[in-house]
């Protein structure tokens, strides 16, 4: 229970509305009232595995990247979510920071605790000023860039990964449950119409999502 009313508050509470239009500051302010809902909601998910019908909705609103965007790929696209939902997705990535490091590669720096990408990017521009002295073997500098790499993840294959890294069966059936339910709608001048459902990929971003992501490279 703390951890759910901890979840809570700690969100951003002026966050954009998802589908159920129930800001995270409705769920703060009336927290006496709607509190025991939330956590009856939230415990029955960890309980039974199963997603309530709409919950895992959301809207996806297409950022324009440049003056005059014409093509998708010219647009970055912005989830919104519920925040009850939020919740429950928030407990499980305060959970998974707690072991990330030890089973993630250290090479991983990204939406990890304790490291930081900024090393990453100092240790790639000390590489670069030192690539043109002559070394055994040679040098060689590779810039890698996978397309849409949050979008192409495969759902099976996640779910191999954790298994192989020892996580229950349970937790395995957590994430394949809140991976399954999702539901987006597209948001057109402010509007949406009709729901279509996801079949692979993850939500980018520091959340349960983006490091189940990175689970899929061993240490």
């Amino acid at each position: 229970m703390d951890d759910i009313h901890d979840a809570v508050f700690v969100m951003d509470a002026s966050s954009a509305l998802g589908p159920d239009g129930f800001s995270g500051g409705f769920y703060q302010r009336c927290w006496e009232v709607v509190g025991s809902d939330v956590v009856l909601a939230v415990q029955s998910f960890f309980r039974t595995g199963v997603v309530f019908p709409g919950l895992n909705s959301s809207f996806i609103v297409l950022l324009p990247k440049l003056k005059d965007s014409i093509l998708i790929d010219q647009f970055c696209p912005i989830v919104l979510s519920n925040f009850l939902f939020k919740i429950s997705s928030k407990i499980l990535a305060d959970r998974l920071a707690q072991i990330a490091a030890r089973i993630v590669s250290p090479h991983q720096f990204g939406f990890i605790r304790d490291r930081h990408i900024e090393d990453c990017i100092a240790l790639a521009s000390d590489y670069v000023n030192v690539t043109h002295k002559k070394c055994y073997g040679g040098n060689l500098a590779m810039e890698i860039d996978i397309h849409k790499a949050f979008d192409t993840l495969d759902w099976s294959f996640l779910r191999r990964v954790l298994q192989a890294f020892g996580f229950s069966l349970v937790f395995i059936d957590w994430i394949d449950s809140i991976l399954r339910s999702s539901r987006l709608s597209v948001l057109i001048n402010g509007s949406s119409e009709g729901y279509f459902r996801c079949s692979r990929g993850v939500r980018q971003g520091p959340s349960f999502p983006s490091f189940v992501w990175y689970c899929k490279g061993f240490p």
